[in-house]
């Protein structure tokens, strides 16, 4: 899909393509992922680099648009693609934002976590008191 959006690019002699060779650089490196992520599927456990980096690279392909609208802005096939990029970016975004969502942790299990950070912070700050300290961290748990 990256590299549809990719083929249907336009260049403007009078734009700079810096967003457009970023997005093809970034559609060059996609098989490498993938390959060390099927080579080494613990490494690649987390999907936030499979689903983020086309992310990446449909924005920037979206900023090259823009960039052409602005040296010509009555180009209806411009704004078409843009509009072809810019839907297939947000469902991108949408798919990563579902995938990606981090669970909440409860409330009890977030307060015990600061309680302990406070209490190792104070043990190591004042390590004249750490006896007393101790005492409270054992009653937090």
């Amino acid at each position: 899909m990256l590299g549809d959006l990719i083929a249907e690019h336009t260049h403007a002699p009078n734009v700079e393509a810096r967003f457009l060779t970023a997005a093809e650089e970034i559609r060059s490196i996609i098989p490498v992922m993938i390959r060390n992520v099927q080579h080494q599927p613990v490494s690649g456990s987390g999907q936030d680099l499979v689903l983020l980096v086309p992310v990446r690279a449909a924005g920037m392909l979206l900023r090259h648009y823009d960039q052409l609208l602005a040296a010509n802005p009555y180009s209806d096939r411009l704004h078409e693609t843009r509009a072809k990029t810019e839907a297939v970016l947000l469902a991108w975004c949408h798919r990563a934002e579902k995938a990606l969502r981090p669970q909440p942790l409860p409330l009890f299990r977030t307060a015990g976590y600061q309680a302990d950070l406070v209490l190792t912070m104070a043990r190591t700050l004042l390590p004249g008191r750490a006896a007393g300290i101790d005492a409270a961290s054992s009653a937090t748990r």
